[in-house]
């Protein structure tokens, strides 16, 4: 701040006190250079290098309400007042203590003097009002010429010290903020499930609410239709199995939730991974039909037609790709389309394409998506408008497709507009695998449903009891003999005592010794025992790694129990 805009405001009523402020500050006659030279020292003013110099812009207010809006004006000009001299007394308008008051309600670092020859308040009162303040000092009328002038100075270069520190602070903050927003974007990057920061806990919230709400809806009707069939001794069977029947659709509900959460965690970790097999791409296609035709048959779509269109119609056609995210990908869309299409038709396919290409689509006539969420809606936590009958779901379906398509090779895209329905497509790199062969026997087709595994015996190794007596229910028709211990354990204990078993079925985690100890101690004593692993806590795509310890098969747990049985006929039947 030069001495041109060292700013001050003059608050008096009399207009002579005005006269008197701008003779000691404003203009300053040299007639005495070595006394001009001298002040100058005194003061840290300029070298007087002219007959008159102003040291200072001062302006006049005479009255209180005159001064507050001056200095709104010249604060809104980016010119504003470093120092006020204040008087008390300004009749008929309010005293000086209620300007000070209401000027620094808005303009907190201006710099007061109180001029004032009277005390109608005393400096308890001030302070009762204004608390600890330094910006904020007394002077007795009349003035004294050297005081004024050194209050004038020290305080205009004081205001101008502080506004620097201002500045500095807001430039530090500045960049506080900056380096902040950087570590924002850094945990937006590292936090994926976090879409914005602004958003992030609004997500948190819809997504657990939907959740607890995806979770409670099946369990509940899990734990009350158990309890009616436990409590109803003289239920029909045909009320009994449309009980059973929904016990089993929202256990399948609840895993599919739990799969989608896990396949997302794998996703966020980068840990997601898929494998390529040779498999019959019509057969997926045709069993995907069949269920979900009678998917919209139980969700009471009856005027909603499910139509598969691949190409050959008939025959096989094989294709390398991993079987089951393709599947899981066509059944994500084909859930979202049935959900919200009520009539006409949900149609799915796919066609070879010239550019050695397979072009994939899931089409429906449902609600449709407006335009402006196209993008946001492969997000998490994310869905489109719906009707509120409809509004459920986790909002995860569409953002695993849309990462699960991008594993296998692909990118999906949407074509939707509200009302008008909706269609998904994606296509991926395809080889012409006709001339390999498919083991269709692993692909659980056509396989034989009378077991009999008489005079067979198994070892089951299984810390819960309901998984054996599940098991039991499904191994009775077969007749083989099964034996159920509690852990790894006493399955060892039983080996020892001389027990031969055609096979073991192991769970993997279980008190005392594991499948894992199970599996080494079996294979030590016979490297050709055959050793099948069953987990909840594994995904399909992690076969693999259960192949590589040396389990002869994984399964994963619910159990699908054709696959079970054709697992377990494939070795003892």
């Amino acid at each position: 701040m030069n001495s041109k805009n060292k700013r001050i405001l003059i608050v008096d009523d009399n207009v002579s006190i005005h006269d008197d402020f701008k003779k000691i500050l404003a203009i300053k006659s040299f007639d005495n250079i070595e006394l001009a030279e001298l002040e100058s020292l005194v003061f840290n003013e300029p070298h007087p290098t002219s007959r008159k110099s102003p040291a200072f812009w001062i302006d006049d207010a005479y009255q209180g309400e005159e001064a507050i809006l001056m200095v709104h004006t010249a604060e809104q000009e980016g010119d504003p007042y470093a120092l006020i001299f204040m008087d008390v007394r300004m009749p008929p308008g309010i005293d000086g203590i209620e300007t000070i008051s209401r000027i620094w309600k808005n303009h907190p670092n201006i710099e007061v003097v109180i001029c004032t020859a009277y005390s109608d308040y005393s400096w308890d009162d001030i302070m009762l009002k204004f608390g600890e303040t330094d910006k904020l000092l007394f002077s007795k009328k009349p003035f004294n010429v050297v005081a004024i002038k050194q209050l004038a100075h020290a305080l205009t270069t004081k205001w101008e010290l502080g506004k620097k520190n201002r500045e500095y602070l807001e430039l530090l903050e500045d960049e506080v903020r900056k380096r902040t927003d950087e570590l924002n974007r850094l945990l937006l990057h590292m936090q994926k499930l976090k879409e914005k920061a602004e958003s992030s806990d609004k997500m948190k919230s819809v997504f657990l609410s939907n959740m607890s709400h995806e979770i409670r809806n099946p369990l509940n009707s899990i734990l009350g239709f158990t309890e009616l069939l436990e409590n109803k001794k003289d239920m029909s069977d045909e009320k009994k199995i449309r009980y059973l029947q929904t016990i089993n659709n929202s256990g399948k509900s609840l895993l599919r939730l739990i799969n989608d959460i896990i396949d997302l965690a794998k996703i966020e970790a980068g840990h997601l991974t898929v494998e390529n097999e040779v498999f019959d791409l019509n057969q997926l296609f045709h069993d995907l039909e069949n269920f979900y035709t009678l998917e919209a048959k139980e969700k009471k779509r009856t005027n909603l037609k499910i139509i598969i269109d691949v190409s050959p119609n008939d025959g096989s056609f094989f294709f390398t790709s991993d079987q089951y995210r393709l599947k899981q990908i066509i059944s994500n869309l084909l859930n979202n389309a049935i959900k919200f299409t009520t009539q006409g038709f949900v149609k799915f396919g796919y066609k070879k394409l010239d550019s050695n290409e397979i072009y994939f689509f899931v089409e429906d006539t449902g609600i449709g998506i407006v335009k402006e969420k196209h993008e946001s809606i492969f997000q998490r936590f994310i869905q489109a408008e719906m009707s509120i009958e409809e509004r459920n779901g986790t909002g995860l379906g569409l953002a695993i497709v849309k990462n699960l398509v991008q594993l296998l090779g692909g990118n999906i895209q949407l074509k939707s507009e509200s009302s008008n329905g909706s269609l998904f497509y994606f296509t991926l790199p395809f080889e012409n695998n006709a001339n390999q062969e498919v083991n269709i026997g692993k692909q659980n087709k056509n396989q034989n449903t009378d077991y009999n595994w008489k005079g067979k015996s198994i070892l089951f190794a299984e810390d819960e009891a309901s998984n054996y007596l599940l098991l039991k229910e499904i191994f009775e028709p077969t007749l083989v003999d099964l034996i159920w211990v509690k852990d790894g354990a006493q399955a060892i204990d039983l080996i020892d005592s001389g027990k031969h078993f055609d096979l073991v079925l192991t769970d993997i985690r279980m008190p005392n010794k594991d499948g894992h100890a199970l599996l080494e101690y079996v294979k030590s004593k016979d490297k050709d025992a055959i050793v099948i692993a069953q987990s909840g806590y594994a995904m399909v795509e992690e076969r693999k790694k259960y192949l590589s310890y040396g389990f002869d098969e994984y399964l994963e747990k619910p159990i699908d129990i054709v696959r079970l049985l054709n697992v377990i006929n494939s070795y003892i039947g």
